[in-house]
């Protein structure tokens, strides 16, 4: 009788802490809040990019200006990858690496964005200086 007593209350104690309590819907809505608002700063504070800088193991290839068109084939003893500069966005549309990663990232605008391409040591930055 006291077996079936004993577990009663347990299994009461078990659901009233395995209720979700006021504070930690306040932790979560805060926590929400707190990413809501990072997200809006981030976006309201990004730049544009005025130009792309090709990068060949850390040293300054190429420059090109994103209010231009262009099309070029980068070639090193490393690889090839074609960038592509179209309406006011840079992308990597070809290489010859192995992974491909570089093609498969998204077209970049906005100062400080790039892509890389591990395998040809190769960098593409959009910057917000026109140099």
């Amino acid at each position: 009788m006291e077996e079936k007593e004993l577990t009663g209350k347990n299994s009461e104690t078990n659901e009233k802490n395995n209720r979700i309590k006021k504070a930690d819907i306040i932790l979560i809505a805060a926590a929400l809040m707190i990413g809501i608002i990072g997200l809006i700063i981030y976006s309201v504070t990004r730049t544009k990019g005025l130009s792309v800088n090709l990068y060949q193991d850390g040293k300054i290839v190429k420059t090109f200006s994103l209010d231009k068109d262009a099309e070029f084939d980068y070639e090193s003893d490393l690889g090839k990858n074609t960038i592509v500069i179209k309406d006011g966005k840079a992308s990597c549309i070809w290489a010859d690496c192995p992974d491909k990663l570089c093609v498969k990232m998204s077209d970049i605008e906005n100062d400080g964005e790039t892509i890389i391409c591990l395998p040809h040591k190769l960098v593409i930055e959009v910057t917000d200086s026109d140099s």
